[in-house]
């Protein structure tokens, strides 16, 4: 198992996201994203049966967010004063 840190922009937009294990932790390195880390198994014989794609999405403070959509994490943008919070949201496809 590994540790993977994955990127998601601000930009209203969800975006796919293939993870096997639990999510650890949602912060900020950049301006323009959300990031999250979370565990990746990649020993084919280890990893969980839960292997998925999921689409994650930033949402700022007062925006709609989808009834079905769930709280992964929230961040603060303290220099600018803004917060955003990250969401798995439903498949837009379908």
């Amino acid at each position: 198992m590994k540790v993977y840190k994955t990127v998601i922009p601000i930009d209203d937009k969800p975006h796919p996201v293939v993870t096997n294990g639990s999510i650890l932790h949602v912060g900020r390195q950049e301006t323009t994203s959300v990031c999250f880390w979370h565990e990746h198994w990649t020993d084919t014989e280890l990893a969980p049966e839960s292997a998925a794609e999921g689409w994650y999405q930033v949402f700022g403070t007062g925006h709609d967010i989808p009834q079905d959509a769930y709280h992964i994490g929230t961040v603060q943008d303290i220099v600018r004063g803004l917060v955003w919070h990250l969401y798995q949201v439903p498949d837009p496809v379908s």
